[in-house]
């Protein structure tokens, strides 16, 4: 049961301003975007400003049996807190537009974004402290021959921010995901270590290349194969900078009934090599018995590269170098400076939530 807000119950001293644009005026965005402004716990915790068509969303309003009293306003700075109402900045467009429920109509299109549109201008006149977006639908966007990608590219172009830096962001209790998709464009644009060929993924190192085609294979038999912290094939640029793709499984290993559709089979997070929990490599050395001189050859392998790079940074003879690594392939199983890569990184969960960790203490620097 949603508990919403008795009139005249607002308390709204020193809490941000959020501006919550409707959405769709024919889809389920104005009725969400009222009942947030009417639920205690928002009112808790900010001052809702609905942005949208006043006569769309007092129809919605009537069709979900909600009476709240609507305080039309032209400016953000009319608004009032005290009197039990909803504030409702007035973005229509005048075009009166017969509204049906559930339809597809450029006019809805328009209305969608010019209501985000109104409280992102508010954000940036400081006039609002952020801007909650209700959905829209894409169809009647099109229609209106709005070209449209979603809302963070719109976010970005309304705000003058380049595109790659704006993200959209699913939030819910202690987890973030970042939906990526710019940046991974940006990744395969470049054409450096991952590249689209002929529709597929594939990795500029034919060894890793073959390792990942490996994992994407693995990850449809189910994440029995993989495990459930996946797969992490390391990659290498033409500069020498250590990335890894961690190849996570979308199926289940139960078996699947058959369909013409062939779904996802796995997902990949690709983010440059980096040490980032707190006792890393204090676990490694314990687990695999590695002495302090072999852990900093380890470590510096994953921070800087190759055996002369190592060498530099540990003031001590290639020779060395070569020596400890090759103590580290019998010691943790592995063949190749990119394998130990590979099972550093392994240790972590590129999803989990860490901070950078300064290793200059391991490396003895």
């Amino acid at each position: 049961m949603t508990e919403l807000i008795p009139a005249g119950k607002h308390d709204h001293m020193r809490l941000p301003t959020i501006a919550i644009s409707t959405g769709d005026p024919a889809g389920i965005g104005p009725e969400i975007a009222l009942k947030a402004a009417l639920h205690l716990r928002v009112a808790s915790l900010c001052r809702p400003l609905l942005v949208g068509d006043p006569a769309v969303v007092q129809a919605h309003a009537r069709s979900a049996g909600l009476s709240s009293e609507l305080h039309i306003i032209a400016k953000p700075g009319e608004a009032k807190w005290s009197t039990g109402a909803v504030n409702l900045l007035d973005a229509g467009d005048g075009s009166n537009t017969p509204l049906k429920f559930g339809t597809v109509d450029a006019a809805y299109g328009r209305a969608s974004l010019a209501s985000a549109r109104r409280a992102i201008q508010a954000a940036l006149a400081g006039e609002v402290d952020a801007v909650v977006a209700a959905p829209q639908t894409e169809r009647s966007i099109a229609a209106a021959g709005i070209t449209f990608d979603g809302y963070p590219s719109f976010v970005a172009r309304e705000t003058g921010t380049p595109v790659e830096d704006v993200y959209l962001m699913i939030c819910f209790d202690g987890a973030r995901i970042v939906h990526a998709n710019i940046a991974g464009q940006v990744i395969l644009k470049a054409g450096d270590f991952l590249r689209a060929v002929d529709g597929r993924l594939a990795a500029g190192d034919s060894a890793a290349n073959k390792t990942l085609r490996g994992s994407f294979a693995a990850a449809g038999s189910g994440d029995g194969a993989v495990g459930i912290k996946g797969i992490a094939v390391p990659l290498i640029t033409r500069a020498g900078e250590h990335y890894v793709a961690q190849v996570l499984s979308l199926t289940s290993s139960k078996p699947r009934r058959a369909s013409i559709i062939r779904p996802a089979v796995a997902a990949l997070v690709v983010h440059k090599a980096a040490l980032q929990a707190a006792t890393l490599p204090e676990a490694i050395a314990k687990s695999y018995r590695l002495t302090p001189a072999e852990l900093r050859v380890l470590l510096a392998i994953v921070e800087l590269g190759g055996v002369p790079e190592v060498a530099r940074a540990l003031g001590v003879a290639a020779s060395t170098v070569r020596t400890h690594i090759l103590r580290l392939y019998k010691k943790t199983g592995t063949g190749r400076e990119a394998d130990l890569v590979k099972f550093v990184v392994g240790f972590r969960n590129p999803l989990a939530d860490a901070r950078p960790r300064d290793l200059s203490a391991y490396l003895g620097n």
